[in-house]
């Protein structure tokens, strides 16, 4: 999956506590969003490239991850640079500069706020954020189907090489295709059964167990508080020196 984090053993000594860190990069986001000149947007994108670099995060693992995010982008940025919407060449590049580097900043800081610790304690910091239950069954959910369904594209494809079949346009291809999603959703729905009836069987309610919150330290509320002072900082440098 695409937040999902490295090897856990390399995440033992977390940067600050989940829960504080949580509420620290999502309002850093928001933060972030609200600047509008190209130079603090990308003063923002490499402090939180360093923060993710310090968060235990390596150049490899962000660059597998932000390529699955470029197609959109591209996507994104040329109907833009094309279209008429705005009169000058220069305010559409300028524009869909500032669309990059939000989407890029805000990415990194979903890596750094999720995939620096595993899933588990990722979802029992958000419980314990009064996050809704079904909120973060759905989370979890999703992640372990999204994984099956990675699974089960991979036994797929590795089927179809060992039978020397050739992806094309042609209708004997186009009628595998259609047989395999079939078969797909067929495999979906019977384990979506199963798993409705096993959780069923165990009195599921909705609500994950989670365990007793630990303190926060000082050394988590004085990260937060510089990271608050950056961004304090930025606007300010935005607002009088920039503009």
């Amino acid at each position: 999956m695409i937040l999902t984090s490295q090897n856990t053993s390399e995440f033992h000594n977390h940067l600050w506590d989940i829960r504080i860190k949580i509420v620290t990069l999502f309002l850093l986001v928001l933060g972030i969003i609200s600047l509008n000149t190209p130079i603090m947007l990308l003063l923002s994108l490499v402090f939180l490239l360093l923060l993710a670099l310090y968060s235990g995060l390596t150049i490899k693992f962000m660059l597998t991850r932000v390529t699955v995010l470029l197609p959109f982008l591209i996507l994104m940025s040329i109907p833009l640079l094309l279209g008429g919407g705005i009169s000058e060449i220069h305010y559409r590049y300028e524009f869909v500069l500032l669309l990059v580097l939000k989407a890029l900043s805000s990415f990194i800081a979903m890596l750094i706020m999720v995939a620096t610790q595993p899933l588990e304690e990722f979802l029992h910091a958000l419980g314990q954020l009064k996050v809704p239950a079904p909120l973060i069954s759905i989370i979890f959910l999703t992640y372990r189907y999204t994984l099956l369904f990675i699974s089960e594209i991979k036994s797929t494809k590795n089927a179809l090489q060992a039978r020397l079949f050739k992806p094309s346009l042609q209708n004997n291809a186009l009628q595998v295709y259609g047989e395999i999603s079939g078969g797909m959703i067929i495999k979906a729905i019977d384990r979506s059964d199963l798993l409705y009836r096993a959780m069923s069987t165990r009195c599921f309610n909705g609500t994950m167990p989670l365990d007793n919150p630990k303190k926060i330290c000082k050394k988590d509320i004085l990260t937060s508080s510089i990271i608050g002072v950056l961004l304090i900082i930025m606007f300010s440098a935005e607002r009088w020196w920039i503009m």
